[in-house]
């Protein structure tokens, strides 16, 4: 069992969701470092509901 998760909720459609996933990253880089068990959870369920809706217009 992880002592952290770091859960990414970001879309792929601009600048700001890459930092938040760079971010979420980082984050789980330090806990690591520091000995900490991390899990990073990434929900990409609405960014994909986006991009096929996006698809289909």
């Amino acid at each position: 069992m992880p002592n952290a998760a770091i859960v990414v909720l970001a879309g792929t459609e601009s600048a700001s969701d890459l930092g938040r996933v760079v971010n979420g990253l980082q984050t789980a880089t330090e806990f690591d470092d520091a000995g900490d068990d991390v899990e990073i959870i990434f929900d990409v369920r609405k960014s994909l509901r986006d991009f096929r809706a996006n698809q289909n217009a």
